[in-house]
């Protein structure tokens, strides 16, 4: 439920479409869910979890694409001094 609400919901239905110049909000229907929301930064904050495990100093971390746009964010939260790239 968490990937169906994190990838299909938030990334898919929200995200793709804001990204690639085709979001179509029609009589009024925010296509933004409160829910979905919070599974996206749920699943960031997992990653971030992850990621923090096996990190070195000397890591450089690249994050790709808009599934994990607050990911950055979320390690930097816990290791001010990670080296982070973002690429989209």
């Amino acid at each position: 439920e968490l990937k169906e609400r994190y990838y299909h919901g938030f990334c898919r239905r929200y995200l793709s479409p804001i990204m690639h110049n085709q979001l179509q909000v029609a009589h009024g229907d925010d296509p933004f869910r409160q829910h979905e929301w919070q599974s996206y930064c749920e699943v960031n904050r997992l990653f971030a979890t992850k990621v923090l495990e096996v990190y070195a100093e000397s890591s450089m971390i690249w994050v790709h694409d808009y599934h994990l746009l607050l990911l950055p964010s979320c390690i930097l939260r816990k290791m001010r001094t990670a080296k982070i790239g973002l690429f989209l």
